[in-house]
């Protein structure tokens, strides 16, 4: 009976090839993660996003009106909170 020793090359060079896609593949995650979201812009988004999951009810806000997200206090989440909101509608309700 012949018997062949396990290859130790071959499982050599499928670790560097599972370590090297690691590197590779933390250093894309790492690039996405780069593209940076300042503070203000984030708090936006979450306002704007929260906005989105509320229930308005009819009788408090007609069809024609808009809803305004306010900031008080903080002009930088104010600007972005602008730009975040321009040109988007919520159930039907352009927001301001």
């Amino acid at each position: 009976m012949i018997t062949h020793a396990p290859n130790r090359r071959g499982r050599g060079a499928s670790l560097v090839c599972a370590a090297l896609a690691a590197i590779v593949m933390g250093g894309v995650a790492r690039d996405a993660a780069a593209q940076s979201v300042t503070a203000p812009e984030l708090k936006a988004a979450f306002l704007f996003n929260f906005a989105k999951f509320a229930e308005w009810p009819a009788d408090v806000i007609s069809l024609n009106s808009s809803l305004v997200l306010c900031v008080a206090g903080d002009g930088a989440v104010a600007d972005a909170l602008d730009k975040t909101v321009r040109g988007h509608q919520i159930d039907g309700h352009s927001v301001v």
